[in-house]
Formats: C-alpha cells, structure tokens, sequence
C-alpha cells in the first residue's frame, strides 16, 4: 500500500496537484512506518519535501527535509536512488535560504547518486528536477553559462516525462526559453 500511494502522490505532484500530493504521500509514510518498509519511507518522505517547497511551504519542507534526512540516514540509503528527493528538497530550501555553499555540497550528493544508478533512468522527473536545481544554483552564483547548461539539462530531461508539467513551469519561470514537448507514452515497467 504504501508503494502504491508514493505512485500515485507521485504523479499529482509533477502535475502541480500539491495538496492531492501530499495526502497520498502523507498516507505512504504512515503506511511505510508501520510496515518497517525503508525504501518506500525514504522516497515518499522526499517526495514530501519536494512537495511542500514546490507549493511554497517552507517551514513545512523544513520540517520534513529534517525527517526524510533521518530516516536516510537511519536505514543506510544515502546512496540510492530512493534519497535523491530528499536531497533535492534539502538543497532547494538551502538556496531559499542564501545557503549556496551548503546546497552544492548537498546538491553534488544527490547527483552523485543519480549518475551512480542506472534506475534514475526511469526517474525523469527527478533527473529534470535535479538539474533545475542545479541552475538555481549556478544563478545564485551569477553563472550564467553553467546555469543556461543545467536549465537545458533540464529541458531534455522534462522532454522524457509522459507529463512533464511543474518542469514545464519551473522551466518557464527561470527565464530559459526551453521548451518541453511531452514524450510519447512508453510501455508501464
């Protein structure tokens, strides 16, 4: 139950569905903490943090950042690919909070991951987000060039969701001129 209560608040929340989101992936915690089941705590507790920042709830995301951090560290995940929403909260709230130093360190961690597992691949919303957040970074330190990159990262990663919808937005609000064609619907894993 808890997986597939993560799936489904998954897929509100890249369709800019936060308050569906998160009562689903509020569910699949529960659910995950009383099962004892970590991999599936770990990412709805990330995808949480994902959530609460994208509605611009930032105390909210602060709290559960702390939380899915904990349990990261507490079942011995924070190399797979499971932490990386967690990571990605944690160095988006950095950067809301001026903390560029701080967010890169955390920021490399999770792409660190990302480029050591091969099951990121059907992660692309996580991918795309990834490296928005790493042209946020790179515009707080008036990069340009290496913000433009990420941003365009970003686009071709977004080009690969069936429904890349909050990419497309955060995409847009960044001032890039990405545009993201959704991909052709591919066969369910």
């Amino acid at each position: 139950r808890a997986l597939a209560c993560t799936a489904r608040g998954a897929a509100l929340l890249w369709t800019c569905r936060y308050e569906e989101a998160e009562a689903l992936l509020g569910e699949a915690t529960r659910d995950a903490h009383a099962a004892g089941h970590g991999l599936a705590l770990v990412r709805a507790l990330g995808l949480r943090v994902v959530c609460a920042l994208l509605a611009g709830r930032h105390e909210r995301a602060r709290i559960l950042s702390d939380e899915a951090l904990e349990a990261v560290a507490a079942v011995g995940l924070g190399r797979h690919f499971v932490s990386v929403p967690a990571y990605i909260g944690r160095a988006g709230l950095l950067l809301e909070e001026g903390q560029t130093e701080e967010a890169e360190r955390v920021l490399a961690g999770a792409e660190a991951v990302l480029a050591g597992s091969p099951r990121t691949e059907s992660e692309p919303h996580v991918r795309a987000l990834c490296h928005f957040t790493r042209s946020r970074l790179e515009s707080a330190r008036c990069n340009t060039d290496a913000a433009r990159k990420a941003r365009e990262a970003a686009g071709r990663a977004a080009a690969r969701c069936e429904s890349p919808g909050v990419l497309t937005d955060l995409l847009a609000r960044a001032g890039g001129d990405t545009v993201v064609v959704p991909a052709a619907p591919r066969p369910q894993e």
